[in-house]
């Protein structure tokens, strides 16, 4: 198994495959799928490669926030009134209908090996429709309640070992380069701007190791910087044995045996994979210098971000380090040593910062224009899937605005809180509390389906300013007294 990708395009791919299946037909004696391929003369390899080649070219085209089935065994949970087809190569359904995806591990006796693939939004910006957040699930894994955020996703994977060591356990996680993604998993928030490799056994351990980029991973108040070849692990518990129940581990090599197997042909952008990280000899210097030039900021895999700063903000489009550093009455370097920020020209919008109190959201929040096209929508067994009902920012500052969006076309009518409204539409809201918002879309055949959005307002109280909606009895450590 070679360390360094082969890259595939659509003609070595469709080569690629052509030629695997001469080996299944050219070997003698192959009577049935179920003899053992051992038995006939086909390696597991041989099979691997026929599997990510098929992956390859069946799931080439998917969309954001889709799932595709790969390679022959995937399962599907679908959520309560969904009924959809997803049973072949190819295959495509949306995440809003998927509870649980499952791939089925290496099989000796069929030559199986299930992938599985999705893509979602995550909170990367929507004027960038064409990246995502891929999640490849190959060999025993699972993902449940995925959805185009990925706030409370939960993976599990096998026991690592099988009788072929070219088909591991387990989910390779990649961003756009250049873009930094925050997740949650198994209770774990995870920032990547990077490609990590994910385990998770139930009542045992979960291990995220760093194959290319930076992960920031954070549970029970501590973080954890990993940097390439660096790996991180967590105790899981809970009643589902999948919660995360301690602090990350502290920060050590590659100990997952499969990485030297991982099909990283499989990746969108292509990855070497690093050295496994020696602890006792690195330095900081020599980390940093090791982090890739994707202007994802770069932070030394010593630093631990401030304990004592408990706040935290999300840094909104446009913004400067320095700007927010103004705004929390702090010098730029030391908010970017507070945060393990290297490089303080290279931060990005939904980057969150800790921050040593609660800082507003500038007011107006920028509504930058959707260039998303307006989507088609698409009724199965009678479902509408759509209409991508979003927000810009969530949660926001009370006194704070943001802007809803919608985009869907082919139906009769739709309803915004009850009031007609178009099919490809923004709204700008500033609530004074936490507000559910409804649209309801009327469909051809006159079937209605409602969907609903949650956006939560915080109270800046605590910051030393009386913020508009703010008063002495609501906030009394920012607000005068009205009687002196």
């Amino acid at each position: 198994m070679h360390f360094a990708p082969l890259r595939f395009t659509h003609g070595y791919r469709l080569l690629a495959v052509l030629l695997s299946s001469f080996l299944l037909i050219a070997v003698p004696a192959f009577s049935a799928p179920q003899d053992a391929p051992s038995k006939q003369g086909i390696t597991c390899d041989n099979l691997v490669t026929l599997a990510t080649s098929t992956v390859g070219l069946v799931c080439d085209s998917l969309g954001r926030n889709q799932a595709c089935y790969g390679n022959r065994r995937v399962d599907i949970e679908f959520t309560p009134n969904s009924n959809f087809s997803f049973n072949a190569a190819g295959d495509t359904v949306d995440l809003l209908a998927i509870r649980r995806l499952s791939t089925a591990p290496f099989s000796p006796n069929t030559g199986d090996w299930g992938i599985a693939v999705v893509k979602a939004q995550a909170n990367l910006p929507d004027a960038l429709p064409g990246q995502n957040v891929t999640f490849f699930l190959f060999g025993e894994a699972s993902v449940e309640n995925p959805t185009a955020d990925m706030r409370a996703v939960k993976v599990q994977t096998g026991i690592t070992g099988n009788s072929c060591a070219d088909a591991p356990d387990g989910v390779m996680i990649q961003t756009p380069s250049g873009q930094q993604v925050s997740m949650n998993i198994n209770g774990a928030d995870v920032i990547l701007g990077s490609t990590a490799f994910l385990t998770s056994e139930a009542n045992n351990r979960m291990k995220l190791s760093t194959l290319e980029g930076l992960a920031v991973v954070t549970a029970f108040g501590e973080t954890r910087i990993v940097p390439p070849g660096g790996e991180v692990g967590f105790v899981l518990g809970g009643p589902d044995g999948l919660e995360v129940a301690g602090p990350p581990s502290a920060l050590r090599g590659f100990t997952q045996e499969d990485i030297p197997f991982l099909p990283l042909e499989l990746l969108d952008e292509p990855v070497e994979l690093p050295e496994s990280l020696n602890i006792p000899g690195a330095s900081t210097a020599a980390l940093v210098t090791a982090a890739p030039s994707n202007n994802v900021t770069s932070t030394p895999s010593t630093c631990t971000p401030r304990g004592d700063w408990t706040s935290r903000y999300v840094i909104q489009p446009g913004e400067t380090l320095s700007s927010i550093a103004g705004r929390a009455n702090l010098r730029t370097e030391d908010l970017a040593a507070g945060n393990c920020i290297v490089n303080a020209a290279r931060i990005f919008a939904g980057q969150s910062l800790s921050v040593p109190f609660a800082l507003p959201t500038p007011r107006p929040l920028a509504t930058a224009t959707s260039t998303r096209p307006p989507i088609t929508a698409t009724v199965i067994a009678g479902r509408l899937i759509g209409p991508n009902f979003r927000v810009d920012v969530n949660p926001i500052y009370l006194g704070s605005c943001t802007t809803l969006r919608w985009d869907v076309s082919n139906i009769r009518e739709v309803y915004f809180q009850g009031s007609p409204a178009i099919g490809n539409e923004a709204r700008q809201v500033c609530p004074r509390e936490t507000t559910t918002y409804t649209l309801r879309v009327v469909m051809t055949n006159g079937v209605e389906q409602s969907f609903t959005l949650v956006l939560y307002v915080e109270s800046t109280c605590g910051n030393q300013t009386c913020e508009s909606g703010e008063t002495y009895n609501t906030c009394p450590s920012d607000c005068p007294d009205p009687n002196g």
